[in-house]
């Protein structure tokens, strides 16, 4: 059972998503809110395992959203849903120590490669 929590400012996207997710017997949504500090407190709290955020060119700061909730909960994954091109983009936070350049270089290239995904 996947844990996901929706996070919206748009109600009707986000009881679109809700409801439609709801009929999966795998996914169960342990929350839903509209970006403010409660709401980031709440994804915090809940621990899901996957934060579903609109994507689109409507929504202006959704790489803002992404990166807090990152902050947040670096093992969460992030789902942006971008309805307008039928598209949803990944994003995920991993963190590694860092003993030299080769760390740095197999993360520049794994990151490049896996961490923002466009499906």
């Amino acid at each position: 059972m996947v844990r996901v929590y929706i996070l919206s400012n748009n109600d009707l996207f986000g009881e679109g998503v809700m409801n439609l997710l709801r009929l999966e017997s795998e996914v169960e949504i342990v929350g839903q809110g509209a970006e403010c500090d409660n709401t980031f407190e709440e994804i915090k709290r809940l621990q899901p395992e996957a934060v579903i955020v609109e994507s689109n060119d409507l929504v202006q700061d959704s790489i803002s959203i992404v990166t807090r909730i990152l902050k947040i909960e670096t093992t969460v994954k992030v789902v942006g849903l971008d309805l307008k091109e039928n598209k949803l983009h990944l994003y995920y936070g991993e963190r590694r120590e860092v003993k030299g350049i080769k760390d740095l270089v197999d993360a520049i290239k794994t990151e490049l490669s896996t961490r923002y995904q466009t499906v």
